[in-house]
């Protein structure tokens, strides 16, 4: 057994090896030849998702800036097969409506929402969100009243179904779910080939720089490096079995790495005196099931603010978390409960006080319902796509400079909200 596991250790380094190689070389040639610019990598648009869909929108617009007039919505509609069940008039294509972030009842905004002839097509993107109660239904009986036969299009980067909560009741044949793994990147290649794009090298270089970007979110990266990794791992059985075990433990040690982040600041915590101030703790199986599930699951350290009034204090909390990114921030806080989403736990009066008291410098209001305020950490690590921030790590000296920036950062605010 013991010559088996050291000839398996030997395929496994020899194949980490091979790989290291080929990708140091194909990351050379792109360089080279300024494949590895990608404006929507440098804009970081994959931590984004209201970006996203508002490129999207603006590629689907008939009268958009693009210049191609109903092409990408043509090619749109086409490849989500709705066109074929549909009776749409050519002239009906040009005087469609792509409209973003369109509000409706109870506060709801639909990502996107397309009327086309006497059709609507609402469509809902989740890249990070996670389903908000009855979401689904309330868009499907807004649109409902305006087309009949309207279908919900959920779009997220597998093609995953809604949450029960989201769908509250609503018929598998009024939902759609669609991917940019499949729908998007299909869509976008259709649009780079089409004709009407043979020409105009502006629009058809950022369709391409986007597929890219998606390829990345979506893990569909081609190229003649992964071509060459496919090639070794089918060479023999042993590389096989070789890459075989790497894959099965790379998601334990990506949650490694971020349990050990939130080990180091809870540390830290600790050694400036904090740590009878710790409230709840929820980040060890967070972590595991955030790769694992390949969905956010929010891992997190909540502490409670001793600058805050009594009668305050038991209403906020001061959170650490990673969504795409490390952040933290005062949110309204359940202590029954321990958890942060309840909206109407965020009283006015609790606001007001968190603004006037509890503001660090630098640190702008959220928007979102469930923080008052945060402020991200090392903001160029982004967790869910592992980009190369997140890639420098696994280098212990770059990993140990960005635990002190971490501290660093963090020490500019503790001493606004833990003065007792």
């Amino acid at each position: 057994m013991e010559a088996a596991e050291r000839n398996a250790e030997k395929h496994i380094n020899q194949l980490l090896k091979d790989v290291r190689r080929m990708i140091a070389y194909d990351r050379a040639e792109r360089f080279r030849q300024g494949k590895e610019f990608n404006i929507f990598r440098v804009q970081r648009i994959l931590n984004d998702e209201v970006k996203i869909c508002r490129l999207i929108r603006e590629l689907l617009d008939p009268k958009g800036s693009h210049g191609q007039g109903s092409v990408f919505l043509r090619l749109f509609l086409e490849t989500l097969g709705w066109a074929k069940i549909r009776q749409i008039a050519g002239e009906d294509y040009d005087k469609a409506t792509v409209a973003g972030e369109v509000l409706i009842k109870n506060d709801r905004r639909i990502d996107l929402l397309i009327r086309i002839g006497k059709y609507m097509l609402p469509i809902e993107a989740k890249v990070y969100a996670t389903d908000q109660e009855r979401q689904c239904s309330d868009y499907y009986n807004f649109a409902v009243s305006y087309d009949p036969d309207v279908v919900i299009y959920y779009l997220t980067p597998d093609g995953h179904e809604p949450s029960d909560s989201s769908k509250n009741g609503l018929k598998d044949a009024q939902i759609q779910c669609i991917s940019f793994a499949k729908e998007i990147i299909d869509w976008l290649t259709t649009c780079i080939k089409a004709d009407a794009l043979e020409q105009i090298h502006p629009v058809r270089e950022i369709l391409i720089q986007f597929r890219e970007i998606l390829k990345q979110l979506t893990g569909k990266e081609e190229g003649k490096a992964a071509m060459e990794i496919m090639n070794q791992i089918s060479s023999s059985r042993d590389d096989f079995e070789a890459a075989e075990k790497v894959a099965s433990v790379l998601a334990a040690v990506k949650a490694e790495k971020m349990i050990e982040i939130f080990d180091y600041i809870k540390c830290y915590m600790d050694q400036q005196g904090y740590s009878k101030y710790l409230v709840y703790e929820a980040y060890r199986d967070e972590a595991n099931q955030y790769y694992k599930s390949k969905k956010l699951s929010w891992p997190s350290l909540n502490y409670c603010v001793p600058a805050a009034e009594s009668e305050i204090g038991d209403k906020i909390a001061l959170r650490f978390e990673i969504g795409t990114k490390l952040y933290f921030g005062i949110v309204p806080w359940d202590p029954v409960e321990k958890k942060n989403w309840k909206p109407e736990s965020r009283h006015g009066d609790t606001e007001t006080y968190v603004f006037e008291h509890l503001m660090p410098v630098k640190v702008e209001d959220s928007n979102n319902k469930h923080w008052y305020w945060m402020k991200y950490i090392a903001e160029e690590i982004d967790f869910w796509t592992c980009n190369d921030a997140y890639k420098e790590l696994y280098d212990r000296q770059a990993f140990q400079e960005t635990i002190e920036r971490v501290f660093a950062e963090i020490a500019d605010t503790l001493g606004v909200l833990m003065k007792a």
